[in-house]
């Protein structure tokens, strides 16, 4: 069997370091007879080696898998600190095993959240960026034995290098934004899951969550 591992880091924040543990509480939780994987966490970008999130946003999760990567890990699967689990994580593991990675459709085009430096880096207009359907980029599963996922992240890794993780909330979605694209790019947008599927938001606004939900996102 793969090596496998869920990962999470957050920076020394009172909150994110809360979400942090009720993270990792709901997974020991859910998975207290079995253990479908491991879970690894951080604390600080400094544990990883990577720039601090105000100075390259959302640089860390490159960090922490490559991180799990030098440990051996050949199935990762990124989970914001905002995630709780409700149900045991294996179908998710099965479908990287299957696609070779896990994305979820997150209901937002690229040409919404992409700022100009970004659309004219990856050589693509706005209007075809409507066009390209986003992914949540907080819970990201990728088979590092698998071609295309190893591509992707390579492609990932070098964009945020390259500082296009960096930008405005008001017109940009950091790494999201890149990861969309270049999924986009690679045509792997037809091996997406569902939005909702097995991540659900819950709470005031929100409907009842698909009987297929593994984990809610509740926020920090």
């Amino acid at each position: 069997m793969k090596k496998r591992a869920i990962v999470n880091l957050v920076s020394s924040n009172e909150r994110y370091l809360q979400g942090q543990k009720r993270l990792i509480d709901s997974f020991i939780a859910i998975h207290n007879d079995i253990k479908p994987c491991d879970f690894l966490y951080f604390t600080s970008e400094e544990m990883v080696g990577s720039p601090l999130h105000k100075d390259n946003p959302y640089a860390f999760k490159i960090y922490a898998i490559n991180n799990l990567r030098s440990q051996g890990y050949e199935q990762i699967l990124w989970l914001d600190a905002s995630i709780v689990f409700v149900k045991n994580v294996q179908p998710i593991f099965d479908w990287i095993e299957e696609k070779g990675f896990f994305f979820e459709h997150c209901g937002h085009s690229v040409g919404h959240w992409c700022n100009e430096q970004t659309l004219n880096y990856f050589g693509i207009t706005r209007e075809e960026g409507f066009n390209m359907p986003m992914f949540s980029a907080g819970f990201t599963g990728l088979d590092f034995t698998n071609a295309k996922a190893v591509e992707f992240f390579k492609k990932w890794e070098q964009s945020m290098l390259d500082g296009y993780f960096k930008g405005s909330w008001d017109d940009h979605r950091h790494d999201l934004t890149c990861a969309s694209i270049i999924a986009n790019q690679m045509d792997m947008v037809k091996d997406f899951s569902g939005g909702g599927n097995y991540f659900a938001y819950i709470g005031s606004g929100y409907g009842t969550p698909q009987e297929s939900v593994i984990c809610h996102l509740v926020g920090i």
